[in-house]
């Protein structure tokens, strides 16, 4: 069983964007990328993880500028076959650990069902680089999924830091080991408590979001 959760996301490129058209998850579908397109009016933004570029040209549509980012080459080769009418879509290889390659400072940062990848104890170094991006009092939002038994992918694992993962499999019959947290609302305020300031929660049914301002 495959383990690599790089390497899971490339050979799940193709089929990835399925999740979007569940029906009953289109309600909270459209109420997200009407929250996202009016947060991020006018910004110059950082993407993390962008994937497929669901979300990246969802907020095009308001965004002054973005720079999606993500680790996977075929994930960006079909966000960028994508159409962007107001031409202000970059997109880069980069690392979420790293960076190294994302020069300049950004006025926001949006991060779309990453947050559940990241083990847990990885998260304050990753959050340590993502804040250097971000100018000082600029808005951060990311969003992912809530843990629902009756639609969720059983937890099959859990590691000595708390790490969840699930068994999932694949259109082309191959199996994979896959790290995905559910964090609670306070435990997501006790991480970013060093990181931003006037933070708000949201919690729907399938989806959670977290905003904030940096410090």
């Amino acid at each position: 069983m495959n383990t690599d959760l790089v390497k899971y996301y490339a050979l799940r490129a193709r089929e990835y964007e399925k999740i979007y058209y569940r029906p009953e998850r289109q309600a909270e579908i459209s109420q997200l990328g009407q929250f996202l397109k009016e947060e991020f009016r006018n910004l110059n933004l950082l993407e993390i993880a962008c994937g497929t570029g669901y979300w990246t040209q969802v907020i095009s549509e308001t965004a002054k500028s973005i720079v999606a980012t993500d680790i996977n080459p075929e994930m960006l080769e079909i966000a960028q076959s994508k159409s962007y009418p107001n031409s202000n879509v970059r997109f880069l290889i980069s690392d979420i650990f790293k960076m190294d390659n994302l020069k300049g400072e950004f006025e926001a940062g949006f991060g779309g069902y990453i947050w559940s990848h990241i083990p847990i104890q990885d998260l304050p170094r990753f959050l340590n680089k993502y804040q250097r991006k971000i100018k000082k009092g600029g808005k951060v939002i990311f969003i992912d999924n809530t843990h629902l038994p009756d639609y969720s992918t059983a937890i099959v694992k859990q590691d000595k830091y708390g790490n969840w993962y699930q068994k999932r499999k694949l259109e082309d019959g191959s199996s994979h080991l896959v790290l995905k947290n559910y964090p609670e609302k306070d435990f997501l305020l006790k991480i970013l408590k060093e990181s931003g300031k006037n933070m708000k929660c949201q919690k729907l049914k399938f989806y959670w979001t977290i905003s904030y301002e940096t410090i």
